[in-house]
């Protein structure tokens, strides 16, 4: 059974004052009162108990008011930094709560501030916490279900949040303290009430049991359940061997050793981190004198496993000594036990009632596996042939290939595509089918080039236009003869041009050269007029720039097709819009008042 709500308490703070929360369903502030302001660098307390920052920390802290909550001024802490030692606090008096065993405490509580640090310039996301003491048998304990007190920026009676706790009644008093984060944490509370209950049901601890073995005993007991609730949640367990506490453990199993002959009661009490307790069954244990063997246990093989560790086991007469041997899949096979050199059990577990000395054998044998080694081609190997090899042993084979022979790869159990070093490392854990592969060596092919030749204008070359293929550094000759009405200006090689209609070129890479003809102009003069062209590459358009003044210029496309003809141009400068044209090479004829003709080659690229 369970009270009734109390009417809101009176708690007081380190002012000395003391102020009643008013029953209102609007939730105003509760008067005059004031929180403990610890660890402040400037400011101090007003006669009215509010805090009153300093002028020159005056950015630091805001005032604490005392009028009607509006959601924006009623702080209850305000501090710049996130510090433990500067925080708000408010506790009750002390309160009778009759007969009752258990209580509970209720409040709202509210805070503008938001987790994530937005509500201030200052903040970083640090969060504000709300924690709830209370005092029990002269000592204090706070609650491990703190509130997390982030605000939801709203204002009026519903952004107010409710907590709600049962507690042990067997105290003196409640203090509630606000920690807030970076900038203020305007936390509020409001209704805090208590009620009480008669009776609670404090979780069991399962039942005792225990197992005796020469002169220790084990205790083993059931868990206490999972509890949501802070008062319910485990702190320890603590073993009391006849009523007095012989250790603190936090698991479910206890070994109390090498006790003397006697008589032993025990049981296990779980303390909760509220501080209540509940205690297990009794066991009582008797400890007698007892006949002890021993069992030494053995291997033959350093890699065979057992359930237990090889050694001297101490068996009191009558007990039963059991042990299973673990054989290993594709490495080691069980064979059979060997009891004191003479009896063999063949099973995997060994179960033997101890009334002597014993000495027991694990027999294993290793699994072997056939490893079949070959070569294709010529070359060498550290080993080859057949054989039958111990499960698990460690192979390196190493292959040399002939001279004019190279090694290509390992053909492991048909796999021809993972194995490509020299050195082939394995464990062997099945049966193998090995074999090297040599390969011969190729003769190294000559690097090739490719020369294309084209032409611009009307003539013949040798070799004709065309692709052809020629071995690095291989020097070829060029030949250029004009049509009639036509003659040769250069070959244009890259960026260079070459006047002589007869030369020779070396293969250094992929080349291509275009022989350049024009159509003969009267009194033709052979020799190559001065021109430059800019910019090159060009995009929007480019300049060609003469020594003499410029007679004729064109420009062919890398097909030899004409695409820009100006005659009679009369001057030494001129501007060429090139923005239209396709990206790609071209060539640029120039022919001078003196009868001069020269070549350029140009790109338009963007």
């Amino acid at each position: 059974m369970a009270s009734e709500w109390s009417s809101p308490l009176v708690f007081k703070t380190e002012c000395g004052l003391i102020d009643e929360f008013p029953m209102t369903e609007s939730f105003e502030d509760f008067g005059n009162g004031c929180w403990t302001t610890l660890g402040y660098t400037g400011g101090q307390l007003d006669e009215d108990c509010r805090w009153e920052a300093s002028s020159s920390n005056s950015w630091y802290f805001a005032p604490y008011t005392n009028g009607a909550f509006d959601g924006t001024y009623s702080l209850l802490y305000s501090s710049y930094y996130h510090d433990p030692n500067s925080y708000g606090e408010l506790y009750s008096p002390e309160m009778d709560m009759g007969d009752a065993d258990f209580s509970a405490l209720s409040f709202y509580w509210w805070n503008s501030n938001p987790c994530d640090g937005s509500s201030s310039a200052y903040e970083s996301g640090t969060t504000s916490w709300i924690y709830v003491y209370y005092t029990m048998d002269g000592s204090e304990y706070v609650l491990s279900d703190s509130i997390k007190a982030c605000g939801c920026g709203q204002t009026g009676k519903d952004a107010w949040m409710y907590y709600e706790r049962l507690l042990p009644i067997t105290h003196k008093g409640y203090k509630i303290r606000a920690v807030g984060s970076w900038g203020n944490s305007e936390i509020q509370i409001d209704q805090v009430r208590v009620k009480a209950f008669d009776s609670v049901d404090v979780p069991a601890v399962g039942a005792l049991s225990q197992e005796t073995d020469l002169n220790d005993v084990r205790l083993r007991w059931g868990g206490v359940p999972a509890s949501q609730d802070s008062l319910f949640q485990l702190w320890n367990y603590i073993v009391y061997r006849n009523d007095v506490a012989i250790d603190t453990v936090f698991d479910t199993v206890y070994v109390d050793e090498e006790l003397p002959v006697g008589n032993f009661t025990y049981y296990v009490a779980a303390v909760y981190q509220s501080g209540l307790v509940s205690e297990t069954n009794t066991v009582d244990v008797a400890i007698a004198d007892m006949t002890v063997y021993t069992v030494r246990l053995s291997v033959n093989l350093p890699e065979a496993r057992l359930s237990l560790d090889t050694g001297v086991y101490n068996r009191a007469a009558g007990q039963v000594f059991e042990v299973e041997a673990l054989p290993e899949e594709n490495r080691l096979v069980f064979e059979h036990w060997l009891i004191d050199g003479q009896e063999t059990v063949d099973s995997l577990v060994l179960h033997r009632v101890v009334e002597a000395d014993l000495s027991v054998l694990a027999v294993f044998d290793y699994v072997e596996y056939p490893v079949s080694v070959s070569r294709e081609g010529q070359g060498e190997l550290n080993w080859e042939g057949d054989s039958v090899a111990r499960a698990g042993s460690e192979w390196q084979l190493e292959a040399t290939a002939a001279e004019h022979w190279l090694f290509s790869h390992w053909v492991v159990n048909g796999d021809s595509s993972t194995y490509l070093s020299f050195m082939l490392d394995f464990v062997l854990e099945t049966s193998m089918e090995i074999k090297a592969v040599f390969v011969e060596e190729e003769e190294p092919q000559p690097e090739m080039y490719t020369l294309t030749i084209t032409k611009v204008g009307e003539g013949e070359t040798t070799p004709s236009t065309g692709e052809y293929t020629y071995e690095a550094g291989s020097n070829v000759e060029l030949k250029a003869v004009a049509a009639e009405n036509w003659h040769f200006v250069a070959w244009v090689v890259g960026q260079d041009s070459v006047r002589a209609a007869d030369t020779a070129i070396v293969m250094t890479g992929d080349l291509a050269v275009t022989a350049v003809f024009v159509e003969n102009l009267s009194n033709e003069n052979p020799a190559a007029c001065q021109f430059r062209i800019y910019p090159n590459p060009a995009w929007q358009n480019f300049v060609v720039a003469s020594d003499e003044m410029i007679l004729r210029l064109e420009v062919f496309d890398a097909a030899g097709r004409l695409v820009f003809r100006r005659e009679n141009v009369n001057t030494d400068r001129l501007d060429v819009d090139v923005s239209a044209w396709p990206d790609g090479v071209y060539f640029v004829l120039v022919s001078d008042s003196k009868r001069q003709s020269a070549v350029r080659r140009m790109v338009v690229g963007r």
